[in-house]
């Protein structure tokens, strides 16, 4: 396999024995590969950004923001029989301001301008949205991906090369592939190339999952009127009930996906990890083998593997059951107190 790769004026070539297209959703190692890339894309142009407005940014973290010539904007998103319009504060004197309107998708993402977006927000609110100064400003079709397969013999596909969502969701699923394919690919060049054969059937359906949900929040978000309303209002109640939420946070999360590596195994086989006290937490990079029981037959298992894993006796959850979803640990190295 021979990549040719062009930077700027500069151009040279690669033989490498894997190569993971990392490179968005216009891909061209998955168009190379001949990787399927089916789905839809919104009828709508996004066009949002960050701005530093030290003397707006307050309005946009309050119950809501005059606009002139259209009355009291809420924060979040706000539909208009012309669109939508997305006012919120993340953090102090940086504002967040979007416009969802129907039209061409732009050929160019990063030439929206000030005042494009300014224009766009007149268009949908029939007001002026007050803004600031620019941070960074961009123009997409959102749209809703995913590529038929995440492997062509030595190629493989991760990130927004392999799924795109309408609804956020990209790093929640995008750095977990590199980590699954990251690892695999490592044993693979020492001598488990087989491993390999493991991350699409362990990824793709989480992606497929995530599709699922971030098309109902897409549904959810553009639901305009009085429908629209309701619609929120009473997903809003189910969520006061730990079993919906509970399901919603472990589909959003990926969570709710168990790799049923040892049929018949242990209730904690294949999922997350929960929140169980570990003496040893990866620090050094290998994978972890946990002993639930400390039993001298995984202490022998793990002095045969020390030169690959590490070993960590731990307590069980007090109901001796794993943990739930709100519970588990989302991020590796990171521990929930």
């Amino acid at each position: 396999m021979t990549v040719q790769v062009r930077q700027d004026d500069d151009s040279y070539e690669l033989s490498p024995r894997y190569l993971v297209g990392c490179d968005g959703g216009h891909s061209v190692v998955r168009q190379q590969a001949g990787i399927a890339f089916p789905g839809s894309a919104d009828p709508e142009v996004l066009r949002m950004g960050h701005f530093r407005a030290p003397e707006a940014a307050g309005l946009y973290t309050n119950a809501g923001l005059d606009v002139p010539g259209f009355g009291r904007l809420q924060r979040g998103w706000n539909r208009t029989p012309r669109g939508a319009v997305l006012a919120m504060s993340l953090q102090p004197g940086v504002v967040i301001a979007g416009v969802r309107e129907p039209g061409e998708a732009p050929r160019d993402k990063a030439s929206l301008t000030l005042p494009e977006l300014q224009a766009s927000a007149r268009r949908v609110l029939g007001g002026e949205l007050p803004l600031g100064e620019p941070i960074w400003l961009s123009q997409v079709v959102v749209q809703g991906r995913l590529a038929q397969r995440y492997r062509d013999g030595r190629v493989f596909l991760a990130g927004d090369a392999a799924h795109l969502f309408p609804a956020g969701g990209a790093l929640t699923v995008g750095l977990p592939d590199a980590v699954n394919l990251g690892w695999k690919l490592a044993a693979a060049l020492i001598d488990r190339a087989d491993l390999l054969d493991t991350y699409e059937a362990e990824r793709r359906p989480i992606a497929k999952r995530a599709l699922l949900q971030t098309r109902a929040q897409a549904a959810l978000t553009q639901a305009a009127g009085d429908n629209g309303v309701a619609l929120r209002e009473l997903l809003g109640e189910l969520l006061t009930y730990a079993g919906p939420l509970r399901h919603l946070v472990a589909l959003m999360d990926g969570s709710d996906r168990r790799f049923d590596t040892i049929p018949g195994g242990h209730p904690l086989t294949g999922r997350f990890v929960p929140a169980l006290p570990l003496k040893s937490f990866l620090r050094n990079g290998k994978p972890i083998l946990l002993d639930l029981a400390d039993r001298p037959a995984v202490r022998a298992i793990a002095r045969r593997l020390a030169r690959r894993s590490g070993h960590s006796p731990v307590r069980r959850p007090p109901n001796g059951r794993p943990a739930g979803p709100s519970r588990w640990l989302c991020r590796v190295g990171r521990r929930r107190t």
